[in-house]
């Protein structure tokens, strides 16, 4: 009995294996872009101001377009996340 539940055993790997999914290359944003990295919480710094992008971003990079003098666009590739006033920003 101890022989037929060694054998059993040994058909099992009981090690833990974490999956770990491959990482997207980075985005490629135009010349007229400016590329930022989003931080851990989820957050860029930009004009010296820490603005709450996405948590879920973390560590990707976003592209970042002015509109006009006041306004600015947020990308994650080529969707459009968020409009940034540059007078009254989102700060978190």
């Amino acid at each position: 009995m101890y022989n037929f539940l060694k054998m059993i055993a040994g058909l099992f790997d009981y090690r833990i294996k974490i999956y770990k999914p491959p990482k997207a290359p980075p985005h490629q944003y135009p010349d007229n872009f400016k590329t930022l990295k989003v931080d851990r919480s989820g957050r860029i710094k930009w004009i010296n101001k820490k603005i709450y992008i996405k948590s879920s971003l973390a560590g990707e990079y976003v592209g970042i377009r002015q509109i006009d003098d006041q306004f600015y666009e947020i990308f994650f590739g080529n969707k459009l996340i968020d409009t940034i006033d540059r007078f009254r920003p989102n700060i978190y």
